[in-house]
């Protein structure tokens, strides 16, 4: 009985203690890089996964200070990248690109990064962009999930289940 005791208590710590299994897509890295301030506009606002994202599942909006949004245009899906055409009317000031896509495993990915663009055209030309249109990815971006109390249910389960089949098995001895 001892031994099953502590077979069970070695289980449940090294369930605790133990890394979670990701196997969700995670945004490793961004050009312009998060909070970089840059001078020259590259080609393309890159945002680099870990994963490959669906390509017809990729959403990404850019704003301004003020929360308006100034680009949204079609991202694509390269590889494990999303390629954002640089928005030619963008003038000097901080911007915001928010992202959502969706990883080859169905799970969304979303997130913001920031950066500031001292070159260009002034803010004063930007081009109006449906701010209707932009709602739904910027609302998604908002919302991360995490599966932490599935798993701590199923642990909880999964060790009430173990006492009572040793309180069982105690009981008929």
């Amino acid at each position: 009985m001892k031994r099953i005791a502590t077979l069970s208590a070695a289980v449940v710590v090294s369930m605790l203690v133990a890394p979670g299994v990701r196997a969700h897509s995670d945004l490793v890295g961004t050009t312009p890089a998060d909070g970089a301030v840059i001078a020259e506009a590259p080609a393309s606002i890159t945002l680099q996964f870990n994963e490959e994202p669906l390509d017809s599942l990729v959403d990404v909006v850019i704003t301004d200070a003020e929360g308006d949004v100034v680009a949204m245009d079609a991202a694509e899906a390269a590889g494990t990248d999303v390629l954002v055409p640089w928005p030619g009317s963008l003038g000097a000031g901080d911007y915001t690109v928010a992202y959502r896509v969706v990883s080859a495993d169905g799970h969304p990915v979303t997130g913001t990064f920031t950066f500031t663009y001292t070159g260009g055209a002034s803010t004063d030309t930007l081009p109006v962009i449906d701010q209707a249109a932009a709602a739904d990815v910027l609302a998604d971006v908002e919302q991360p999930s995490t599966n932490l109390p599935l798993i701590l249910g199923i642990t909880a389960l999964v060790v009430a289940a173990i006492a009572i089949v040793l309180v069982r098995r105690r009981a008929r001895r």
